[in-house]
């Protein structure tokens, strides 16, 4: 993932598939909050598209149903595959140069879609809290 404000330096962490200790950290926005600009907010483990997306896609499902693509933006992924296979079946990937940086769309099979921010995974656990705090609509308390 390219990160914006560090002079565009490229992340190569290592690839994480979701598991107990590496859980989806992924935050919605509540039904009937005030609407933001995005769905809420994805912090993946990596830059690795087709391994980080596998867990994303599972966390949304109960609300998006079955997914039919993902459109990102090349910059912040490593090179990814055009399609990926998963367990609920073949979800295209399609990498776009021009989109809102640090962002990535997911629409289901009923076409309905979800803007999700991407927090860099090199940032910092308060980093990420904060941004995390920002989609619910509260704000980030220092523990």
């Amino acid at each position: 993932m390219t990160l914006h404000d560090s002079g565009s330096a490229r992340v190569d962490t290592a690839p994480h598939a979701p598991s107990p200790s590496n859980p989806v950290r992924l935050e919605m926005t509540p039904d009937g909050a005030p609407r933001l600009s995005v769905d809420g907010a994805w912090w993946p483990y990596s830059d690795d598209l087709e391994t980080e997306v596998v867990g994303l896609l599972a966390a949304l499902r109960p609300e998006y149903g079955g997914t039919e693509r993902v459109a990102y933006r090349f910059e912040d992924w490593r090179p990814a595959s055009r399609r990926i296979d998963s367990s609920a079946g073949q979800i295209k990937l399609d990498g776009y140069h021009h989109r809102v940086p640090e962002t990535i769309t997911v629409v289901g099979s009923s076409r309905r879609q979800c803007l999700l921010e991407i927090i860099p995974p090199t940032s910092s656990d308060g980093d990420a809290r904060d941004a995390m705090a920002h989609v619910r609509g509260t704000t980030s308390v220092a523990v």
